[in-house]
């Protein structure tokens, strides 16, 4: 819906809303129905003006207008919406590069989605997985990596092992562990990922299975390993010669890595 569809939704539900309350015939009903499309509409206009012109303390206002109407008017709101509400929040915090305010509304998120939904609900994982990744942005890596592993116990738990959150999250675990220079454990982690989209596509044929294979291929690299360097960057020219057009930037960076590797051996 534009931006100008949604003003006028507004416009439309708030008048709808005063002749309700000016009504004593309006049933308790009637003026929930007005308030609850209000509070959506709030939040889709939050999403689209961030969206469209990154004006976030925009977008923060409206759907702190959502939540404050769903929890002053709608007092049988389900806890899981105002737990998705401060994800919103949380993640335009995020965008805005106020990290400490987006980990306190992804912790609200988490705590409601736990006593909600249980410890172990797909969408526990997902805040964990949100805040890990703010934690990252702070260079708080220990946090992030306590983050993330409890993301991939209940995805691996809930979802199954071979689940593509499972190999994104086994990606971000890797991701963290070289930024610590951890490189054994950043392999153990990037190859779990590829071991999980191998099954999830059924083989090598999908570019984020490419995508897996250059890193690992740059771990050995690191640990001067180039011979299972080269090995996985053929792999993964293979996967994209045959996924993308000739002469595609994706495959021109494999060619290039592949001379350099094929010059450090020799």
């Amino acid at each position: 819906m534009k931006k100008g569809d949604l003003d006028k939704a507004i416009e439309h539900h708030q008048h709808a809303l005063r002749i309700r309350l000016n009504n004593v015939g309006s049933s308790k009903q009637d003026l929930m129905e007005s308030y609850q499309h209000i509070a959506i509409i709030y939040e889709a206009k939050g999403a689209q003006v961030a969206a469209s012109g990154g004006d976030y303390d925009k977008g923060l206002e409206y759907i702190e207008k959502s939540l404050n109407i769903r929890q002053h008017n709608l007092p049988n709101t389900n806890q899981t919406t105002i737990a998705n509400c401060y994800d919103k929040m949380a993640d335009l915090y995020r965008r805005k590069g106020d990290t400490d305010k987006a980990v306190d509304y992804f912790e609200r998120s988490l705590h409601l989605r736990q006593e909600v939904l249980g410890a172990s609900h797909p969408n526990v994982a997902d805040s964990y997985y949100n805040i890990g990744i703010v934690h990252c942005s702070k260079q708080q890596l220990d946090e992030a990596l306590q983050c993330f592993n409890n993301a991939l116990t209940i995805r691996q738990e809930t979802l199954g092992e071979n689940h593509p959150l499972v190999a994104e999250t086994c990606n971000r675990l890797a991701d963290v562990y070289a930024r610590k220079n951890d490189l054994d454990k950043t392999l153990q982690y990037l190859q779990k990922t590829l071991e999980v989209r191998v099954n999830h596509f059924n083989g090598y044929e999908h570019l984020d299975v490419a995508n897996t294979l250059v890193s690992i291929a740059q771990v050995y690299r690191s640990q001067d390993k180039i011979d299972s360097a080269l090995e996985n960057v053929d792999k993964a020219l293979l996967i994209r010669e045959g996924k993308l057009e000739t002469g595609h930037p994706k495959i021109t960076e494999l060619q290039q890595l592949k001379q350099q590797l094929n010059s450090e051996i020799n």
